[in-house]
């Protein structure tokens, strides 16, 4: 009955172009730590630890792991949150190849619209800020964004290119504690069957320090599994490198302690105790984005450092992240417009919904995390040239749905918020629809 109310009164819909209005202060980004701390944990559902699991898993040999990335900007949280883990999970869910380019998502579609620095000090982007613009308006795939540019700067420009981004959404994003070897059981299970007795499991994102990461050989000639290959046996202390896991052999070994022996029952930190960190034997299997260095692309990970602090060679907060998207989605209502402006980094867009057709301002208004006050001070599209600084946006306004009076009339406000202290920003509203 809603959806129908709805459906007439759009035929009806008052629509108010916001003027460019002063914004006092920028608003507060929570840190990662919070981020982290928000997550809902995934945990083994009861018995489930009781299901065996092979000594081995290669995650990479299935038709939705897309390939080794290779990294050229400092975009690495977005190469494992987008090129790998959601092009992975969401073809897992609709059963398609992500070999095939039309399957797949590029880092730089979320990247850029958080790159904040037009020059060569490479800040980076979270990961976190990967799944709040991903929930928020999705992802377009390699058709409306190209995964072969690594260009830093544009901004996608084309209503029809965000409106079929906005049918790739995000459902929910999980933590996995893995600092015990009940945490490390759980995530061996969600990479083996995605905790659902599934028959193909998923992967996994976490972050660590590249910096002074100590990255040896396994010994060759002493019949050791994966010998000559790459093992991690320290990360760095500075955090700001991502990774993902994507399975595991219980039989690599590495001798941390240079005692002779591979074992998982010395105190070989000598800490008076016996626990997961002193794990010699065991290994996680690593993707990660720079090209074919290290085994091709891969690495193994000693499963002690999952337990780890980051002062002594750790994994970042013990955790990794997961990530369930939406098989599918159809977006109710949509904004459709067109906005010129010379420097992107000085406006904040928002569209509100007032009940009454004569509201002068809006009673409730959606932020989007793509649109606020970011990108550097460019153009709208990313770059100086003619036409650079008017671009046309699609943004999903479904949830402005439920905000609606029973009568199904609603004024829809969209504003343009500007915060140009020294007035050198500059542009206008050129249109706006209600789709």
């Amino acid at each position: 009955m809603k959806k129908l109310a709805l459906a007439l009164a759009l035929t009806f819909l008052s629509t108010c172009a916001g003027l460019f209005a002063q914004q006092a202060s920028l608003e507060v980004l929570s840190k990662d730590a919070a981020a982290l701390a928000s997550l809902p944990r995934l945990t083994m559902p009861a018995n489930y630890s009781s299901q065996a699991l092979p000594a081995v898993k290669d995650n990479t040999d299935l038709i939705f792991f897309p390939g080794i990335y290779s990294q050229e900007v400092c975009n690495c949280n977005q190469a494992a949150s987008v090129w790998l883990m959601y092009t992975y999970e969401v073809n897992y869910l609709r059963g398609l190849e992500s070999a095939n380019p039309d399957n797949q998502y590029s880092p730089m579609a979320v990247f850029n619209l958080m790159n904040y620095d037009y020059s060569s000090s490479c800040p980076g982007v979270s990961y976190f800020d990967t799944w709040s613009i991903i929930k928020a308006n999705g992802i377009p795939g390699s058709t409306d964004f190209p995964v072969n540019s690594q260009n830093s700067y544009v901004w996608m420009s084309g209503y029809d290119k965000y409106y079929r981004g906005m049918k790739n959404r995000v459902d929910q994003v999980y933590a996995i504690d893995v600092g015990s070897p009940e945490g490390l059981i759980t995530l061996k299970h969600w990479i083996h069957d995605h905790l659902a007795y599934s028959d193909i499991g998923g992967v996994a994102n976490f972050q660590i320090g590249s910096g002074d990461m100590q990255t040896p050989r396994i010994p060759v000639g002493q019949g050791l599994e994966a010998e000559g290959e790459y093992i991690v046996t320290a990360y760095g202390p500075n955090v700001g490198h991502a990774m993902s896991f994507v399975g595991w052999n219980d039989n690599v070994k590495y001798d941390v302690n240079g005692d002779g022996w591979f074992t998982n029952n010395v105190d070989i930190n000598s800490d008076g105790k016996v626990d997961m960190r002193d794990w010699e034997v065991g290994a996680m299997l690593v993707v990660n984005s720079w090209g074919s260095y290290y085994n091709n692309g891969k690495l193994w990970v000693q499963y002690r450092l999952l337990a780890e602090d980051l002062n002594h060679g750790g994994i970042w907060n013990n955790a990794v992240m997961v990530v369930k998207p939406k098989r599918t989605y159809q977006p109710q209502m949509t904004v459709k417009t067109k906005i010129r402006y010379n420097q992107r980094n000085r406006i904040k867009i928002q569209v509100g919904v007032a009940a009454s057709p004569d509201a002068r301002e809006p009673e409730f208004t959606m932020d989007f995390p793509c649109f606020a006050f970011q990108g550097d001070t460019l153009p709208m599209q990313g770059f100086y040239g003619l036409g650079a600084d008017l671009i046309e946006l699609g943004l999903d306004i479904t949830p402005l749905l439920d905000r609606f009076p029973e009568s199904g009339q609603a004024k829809i406000f969209l504003d343009v918020i500007q915060k140009s202290p020294n007035e050198t920003g500059a542009g206008r509203i050129e249109s706006f629809s209600v789709m």
